[in-house]
């Protein structure tokens, strides 16, 4: 009887490292790749008044949103589709700096600079005219 509750409670543990394994591997897959994003610039003078969709498709940083323009400003960025674990506060302050800047290139948030070149990116792939 002991060595069945042994040989149970050792299945128990083995599958419960695996899946704690798992879930770390996952949170980190790609956290490298997106955090050497190379952010593009954009030039805004070209690009006529229109809402531009745009997406970045990396991992759980997966995201589409739509950028509106108006007199070749940006005006307003939505997210249509969130990463897999938002945080509106970091989109939230990054999409008022990108507004206020009128550029792709801003500090970005502290403590979220992967989620920051996810958002990035996306609005980059909005604009880009290529």
């Amino acid at each position: 009887m002991l060595k069945k509750i042994i040989i149970t409670l050792s299945i128990i543990f083995g599958i419960f490292v695996l899946v704690v394994a798992g879930g770390f591997i996952y949170l980190l897959h790609g956290n490298k790749e997106v955090l050497n994003l190379e952010i593009n610039p954009i030039v805004l003078d070209n690009i006529e008044d229109g809402t531009y969709k745009g997406e970045f498709n990396g991992y759980r940083w997966s995201n589409k949103i739509e950028v509106i323009i108006e007199n070749h400003k940006i005006i307003e960025i939505r997210i249509i589709d969130d990463m897999t674990f938002k945080r509106d506060e970091v989109s939230n302050e990054l999409f008022d700096q990108v507004i206020e800047e009128q550029s792709l290139e801003v500090d970005g948030v502290s403590e979220a600079t992967i989620s920051c070149n996810a958002y990035l990116k996306a609005i980059e792939d909005a604009l880009d005219e290529d």
